[in-house]
Formats: structure tokens, sequence, C-alpha cells
């Protein structure tokens, strides 16, 4: 029988979920500082917004991080957020292992 009597059984789902783990503090010196992230206020629009860009790993492996919360000036419950991650990987370019053989005509 539900708890709420204005749903039946069809539409009700009893979900159980195991207890939250607390994970161990970040290390600072491990921790990845954002390049940039800039706080705008857009008076037309009557916006704040904040972004943050990130990029990890090397010329080969990046990993970049972009993302922009924006939150109504009047309205702080009207907000948005909006988030990119592209991940570049690069790959050695294989070394021509062909040899040019050079026949000679007779």
């Amino acid at each position: 029988m539900p708890l709420d009597p204005r749903l039946d059984d069809a539409n009700y789902l009893v979900y159980t979920l195991a207890p939250l783990e607390q994970l161990p503090p970040a290390d600072p010196q491990r921790r990845v500082k954002p390049s940039e992230y800039p706080i705008t206020q857009d008076s037309g629009e009557e916006t704040t917004t904040v972004r943050l860009h990130v990029e990890t790993g090397g010329a080969d492996n990046r990993l970049e991080l972009k993302s922009a919360f924006t939150v109504s000036d009047p309205l702080p419950v009207d907000a948005t957020f909006k988030a990119e991650n592209p991940y570049r990987v690069r790959r050695a370019r294989r070394r021509n292992t062909f040899r040019r053989i050079n026949s000679q005509r007779r």
C-alpha cells in the first residue's frame, strides 16, 4: 500500500539507497586549478556569470573542462549551467617502414 493515497500501486516505487560513503579530502598539491575564472555581469540581461576553464594533460592527451554558471540577478532561482569537456588524444604517427628499392636497368 502506497504512503500517499493519491498514487496507485503502478506509479509508486520504493528505492533503498546505500549509505553515502565520505571521500577523503583532496590533496591540495595534486588539485588542478582553473586557468581562468572570470565573473561577469550583464546589465542588459540582468545576469551574473561565472566561467571556469581547466586544462590537464600534455600535448598528446589533453582534457579541457569549460563551464559557465549564469544566475538571473532579479530572480536567482532562474539559473543555467553549461559545461563541455573535449578530450583530445594524439597518436604517434607511424614511420614509413617501406624501403625504396632502386632497381638498376642493365
